[in-house]
């Protein structure tokens, strides 16, 4: 991975931030949804977003952190909303490489 000074990591860092707060708030939308609707019996508490990739983890390149977010975002959805997640598990980058 090429050399970024600090300032472009920092940029890349709060960013990286933004998409998982993002993505743990879609996941919490979607699971209210399916309790609004009579799909899931249980009250599980808040999300847990251990598994996520770290932001702050400079070894990472975007394609990485990608596909790192990507495999977390549909691993959680199984877990949290699963009558959202019975789609495919073929990311977009993975399809774009069989065509």
């Amino acid at each position: 991975m090429p050399a970024a000074s600090e300032e472009v990591w920092q940029h890349r860092e709060g960013t990286r931030q933004k998409e998982l707060i993002a993505f743990a708030e879609r996941l919490l939308r979607l699971q209210v949804a399916e309790k609004e609707d009579g799909k899931v019996a249980d009250a599980r508490g808040h999300l847990d977003c251990s598994g996520a990739p770290d932001p702050t983890d400079r070894s990472m390149s975007r394609r990485t952190w990608r596909r790192a977010t990507d495999l977390w975002f549909k691993a959680m959805l199984l877990q949290w909303c699963p009558q959202k997640g019975h789609g495919s598990i073929m990311s977009t980058e993975e399809w774009r490489a069989g065509v």
